[in-house]
């Protein structure tokens, strides 16, 4: 009796674990919810062995938005044996 109920407890917990990580929100949500009113285009361009990801975008970006995009865009438009520069350009 108590192998069944050892084995009934950790198949509910691993179904509420599994459960939770189906519904949290990608990131790419959390981007809409916040940027998408602020960011105009992304236009990735390789030049060489650089990969130049120019960000048009209306109003200011506080420091950590910067980094926080620069670190999204870089995972994004990563290549084998390529670099990613995030330039950020107003208007």
């Amino acid at each position: 009796m108590k192998k069944s109920n050892l084995l009934v407890t950790i198949f509910l917990s691993t179904v509420m674990v599994l459960s939770g990580c189906a519904t949290s929100q990608p990131d790419y949500v959390i981007y809409e919810k916040r940027y998408k009113h602020r960011i105009a285009k992304v236009i990735p361009e390789a030049r060489g062995k650089t990969v130049h990801v120019h960000v048009h975008h209306h109003g200011k970006l506080t420091k950590k938005e910067k980094r926080w995009l620069k670190k999204m865009y870089t995972k994004k438009h990563k290549r084998k044996n390529h670099k990613v520069k995030v330039v950020f350009v107003y208007g």
